[in-house]
């Protein structure tokens, strides 16, 4: 099953982002408000993707890229931020880094995960059928 980190400091808005995973792609998630609250758990915990917002206390979600190069990892990135023009400058490009502006679309996203998980051959619960949809989640909710 693929494991998803969120790492979002607007509680709100991580667990909605969690939620929608789990339902909407079956993905395992692992949620968390810092920057060093993942990195603790990378070691044990390996992420098969990553959404980090980049406008984060402590550390930026900027730093995610930089921990991934530290470790070897290739590890799928969405960046998903509010503030995206101003830390544009900042952001190498990479084949494995999506870039999205707040506010997003949740369908689009769930979708970009799925494949991207898919085309990695990471098992995906429910592979050949699409992911459920925002209005899905919310008549399970």
């Amino acid at each position: 099953m693929a494991l998803v980190y969120v790492i979002e400091d607007d509680e709100p808005l991580r667990e909605i982002l969690a939620e929608a995973l789990v339902t909407g792609i079956g993905a395992a998630v692992l949620a968390f408000g810092t920057v060093d609250e993942a990195v603790a758990a990378m070691e044990a915990y390996p992420p098969d993707m990553i959404l980090s917002d980049l406008n984060l206390p402590g550390r930026s979600g900027l730093d995610v890229l930089e921990e991934l190069d530290q470790r070897g990892l290739a590890t799928p990135l969405v960046y998903l931020s509010g503030y995206l023009p101003t830390y544009l400058p900042h952001i190498p490009p990479r084949d494995n880094l999506v870039l999205l502006s707040k506010p997003f679309d949740l369908d689009d996203l769930l979708q970009h995960i799925y494949q991207t998980l898919s085309q990695a051959s990471i098992e995906v619960p429910g592979a050949g059928a699409a992911p459920l949809g925002f209005l899905d989640y919310v008549q399970l909710s």
